[in-house]
């Protein structure tokens, strides 16, 4: 049986794009369940979770997670028109590649009030895919997400089916500051789910985001004390995550 609560059964029933309409159903299935992961702080390990702490999300600290992701069945003409009836939904993270493959490299990284391409431009000048960075191109992901490609002819988003992300678009600042934020309060602390939830909830209220809520997935005990952060974006949600010590 599944569990209602589970915000990735929810992103699955809310996605627009059906995957048996795709050229391969299962892989299709599949490769929107990773990007889903990536893209919204899936709950790792606890020893992953536990290492996702200590690396804050801010640029001047900023960890690159290099994964492959996104088959290239959820990049099919079907999902195009959806994607161009609607903008980013996914501010928080963004996708750098690095090369013009959905299936290659990637480097999932928080976005920061620079522009996505900005944000990948530094992966490049730091050696994560070469140097120098060449021509970059953001376009929306089917996952709402923005993914950032090389496209030295300016036509990386149209070789892939996939809706361009203008030039000046820019992440709601209220989210970004509140993902930097609750990372750094969390940063090397062991904070009861009680004094995490409080602190959250004043963020909330700082910033003005009265839509957002935050939840708790599992049961804290003495074997996990300490909350974890985990965003679900299209939920509006902060979800506490019990992790060791």
């Amino acid at each position: 049986m599944k569990d209602e609560g589970d915000p990735f059964e929810t992103l699955r029933r809310i996605n627009p794009v059906d995957p048996s309409t795709l050229p391969d159903p299962v892989r299709s299935r599949e490769a929107l369940d990773s990007m889903e992961r990536i893209l919204q702080g899936a709950f790792p390990s606890p020893e992953r979770r536990r290492f996702r702490l200590r690396a804050p999300w801010q640029a001047r600290r900023r960890r690159v997670y290099l994964v492959p992701v996104v088959a290239a069945a959820v990049l099919a003409a079907a999902t195009l028109a959806w994607a161009f009836t609607r903008g980013p939904t996914q501010h928080l993270s963004v996708g750098c590649y690095a090369a013009i493959d959905p299936n290659g490299r990637a480097a999932v990284v928080p976005a920061t009030e620079a522009s996505p391409v900005e944000t990948c431009e530094k992966l490049w000048l730091d050696g994560a895919f070469g140097k120098p960075p060449p021509p970059l191109e953001a376009c929306l992901l089917p996952s709402g997400a923005v993914g950032v490609f090389p496209s030295a002819e300016g036509d990386s988003c149209k070789r892939l089916n996939l809706a361009p992300v203008p030039a000046g678009g820019q992440p709601p600042s209220a989210l970004v500051e509140l993902q930097n934020t609750l990372a750094d309060a969390f940063l090397k602390r062991c904070l009861s789910e009680s004094a995490a939830r409080r602190i959250v909830q004043d963020e909330f209220r700082r910033l003005n985001l009265q839509e957002w809520r935050v939840v708790t997935s599992g049961r804290f005990t003495p074997a996990r004390p300490c909350a974890s952060l985990a965003f679900a974006e299209e939920q509006s949600e902060v979800t506490l995550v019990p992790i060791p010590r």
